[in-house]
């Protein structure tokens, strides 16, 4: 693959926009147009991506991501969802809820893929932060984690971040 993906590797100076659906991520990433810009690929290739490639950021939450001159999407069905993103932005939102008409789609999914993986997402807190975090934690349940590092993540001090998981007082 990285053979391919080296020859993939378009004259950046001449290309508006580079899309890679689903694991076409990996060959943006092999091809090394990816530096410096956030992605997203399957999520059953995530933990191969992360191993790959430690210092491309990968967001294995969103359905589709665009940064830039990059595009990339998670999944097939949310390959179509990029495709119809990528249409609203090029020629309105007239024309793209007229392709998903014909394709039998919606023209825009909430949610990411959180929703579709085996490991149900967890979101009990009140703070949409602490959500994040906690989705992120069940993603990442082999790594070790620090108390301040988990605190800064979500901009609290190290006091504040322990309020949101002590019992309530009575």
């Amino acid at each position: 693959m990285p053979n391919f993906a080296k020859n993939c590797k378009p004259p950046t100076h001449k290309v508006k926009k580079i899309i890679g659906l689903c694991y076409g991520t990996f060959v943006l990433a092999f091809a090394d147009i990816v530096q410096g810009k956030t992605v997203v690929a399957h999520w059953a290739g995530e933990r191969a991506f992360k191993e790959k490639f430690p210092h491309i950021q990968l967001d294995g939450n969103r359905l589709y991501i665009d940064d830039g001159n990059i595009l990339t999407s998670a999944g097939a069905f949310a390959g179509l969802d990029c495709c119809l993103y990528f249409i609203r932005t090029l020629y309105g939102t007239k024309v793209a809820n007229e392709l998903a008409r014909h394709l039998v789609s919606a023209p825009h999914r909430e949610g990411g893929q959180a929703q579709f993986n085996a490991i149900s997402p967890i979101s009990h807190a009140k703070d949409e932060k602490i959500n994040e975090l906690l989705q992120f934690l069940s993603g990442n349940l082999a790594d070790n984690h620090k108390l301040d590092d988990l605190a800064n993540r979500v901009h609290l001090s190290k006091r504040s971040f322990n309020c949101y998981f002590k019992p309530p007082r009575k």
